[in-house]
């Protein structure tokens, strides 16, 4: 059961690591535009925000967000992420 449990967990960390780094990708590209978003932006723009998502999924981890038995479609993990992305907003600013 541990290792069902640990490979749902990379699961979730992995699917959050790709919505976060799309959300950037399509943040720059309405940004910048296709033809000025180029490997110099991105460049520029990955390494702070790689930095900035790993406190974001820290904080999602320390919530409890990734349990099995916590996230379910629960007032319970209604507060919980609500209140994670709460502070991930105001450490983002």
């Amino acid at each position: 059961m541990l290792r069902r449990t640990k490979f749902i967990f990379g699961i979730l960390l992995l699917g959050d690591a790709l919505i976060l780094y799309a959300s950037l990708s399509i943040v720059l590209f309405l940004r910048y535009g296709g033809e000025a978003l180029n490997q110099y932006i991105w460049n520029l723009h990955w390494p702070p925000f790689t930095g900035l998502f790993v406190v974001w999924l820290l904080v999602f981890q320390s919530l409890g967000l990734y349990e099995i038995s916590t996230t379910k479609n629960e007032r319970r993990f209604t507060e919980r992420l609500a209140r994670a992305v709460l502070f991930n907003a105001i450490l983002g600013i």
